[in-house]
């Protein structure tokens, strides 16, 4: 065994009883515990009480196993998205070194040499495709975009669209002074510009009023609303939702995948299991 108990959510509601970090993205959060956790249900741990018969726990084996399928891709909207992946890394940075993910020898190792493997095997050479991916080709004849938004989001979908002209919109400029060399940055309006460009990018938490503005703005062509929760419709403006749907086909091409991605990833846990924990001499540790 590894001693690990991950608890998984699909939903926003915070882990507030919970005295561990917590890997969040826009679609799910999950919880690493330390092993001193055990098992942990709403019934048997008063500090667990927050558990809701919605959340999956897993342990162990299980839980590397459903960990590699969420860096993977496997499942995300976007089949095999690589976006998920770069958002862990930055969760795994910021970790102490005392977090079981951390500490637990070689498990980091082998989670990101298992997601390169299972990608280039698999994902790549089936065209799998990230936002930044998608949105490059739809924007192949357009040479001026306007992001609104600078986060992580916005900085995987920036490096995709280096080769245009797009202007940066970002409520404090000063924070992205590193930009200039690579984008044009402005301070993001309180209202609608008067002469926008044609296409917007939305990552921004604006609000469904002020798209709603630039939408109808006549210079206004194309926005790309990549708001998760956003429920404005209009016909100029294309939500994450209908990007998603558009590929489809595409997701049930890949999906043929899934099966040979999950065998791999299990297999490689297992000898992962095998090496860490059934090793009679640690002849690899005289050899490292």
């Amino acid at each position: 065994m590894v001693d690990l108990v991950l608890i998984h959510r699909k939903s926003k509601q915070d882990f507030s009883q919970l005295q561990t970090p917590v890997w969040k993205t826009c679609l799910r959060q999950i919880a690493f515990l330390p092993p001193e956790y055990g098992v942990p249900t709403a019934e048997t741990s008063a500090e667990m009480s927050a558990v809701t018969p919605e959340d999956q726990i897993f342990r162990d084996g299980a839980a590397l196993r459903f960990l590699l399928e969420i860096l993977c891709g496997l499942h995300s909207p976007i089949f095999g998205e690589t976006e998920v992946f770069g958002q862990f890394k930055v969760f795994f940075d910021s970790l102490p070194e005392s977090h079981v993910l951390k500490r637990t020898p070689g498990l980091a190792q082998m989670v990101f040499r298992v997601v390169k493997e299972v990608r280039s095997t698999y994902l790549r050479a089936a065209g799998t495709f990230s936002y930044g991916q998608m949105l490059r080709r739809k924007l192949k004849d357009q040479s001026r975009v306007q992001l609104w938004g600078y986060g992580q989001l916005g900085q995987e979908i920036g490096r995709w669209l280096k080769s245009k002209r797009v202007t940066i919109l970002v409520r404090d400029p000063e924070k992205v002074k590193s930009l200039a060399g690579e984008f044009a940055v402005q301070r993001m309006p309180e209202s609608v510009p008067t002469n926008p460009v044609g296409v917007h990018i939305i990552v921004a938490p604006l609000s469904d009023a002020q798209v709603a503005a630039l939408a109808q703005n006549e210079a206004t062509e194309r926005i790309y609303d990549l708001r998760g929760e956003s429920q404005l419709q209009h016909p100029k403006v294309n939500s994450l939702r209908s990007l998603m749907a558009e590929i489809e086909v595409l997701k049930l091409e890949q999906k043929k995948l899934l099966p040979a991605c999950r065998q791999m990833i299990a297999g490689r846990v297992a000898e992962y299991l095998e090496a860490a924990f059934h090793r009679p001499h640690c002849w690899e540790d005289l050899c490292g």
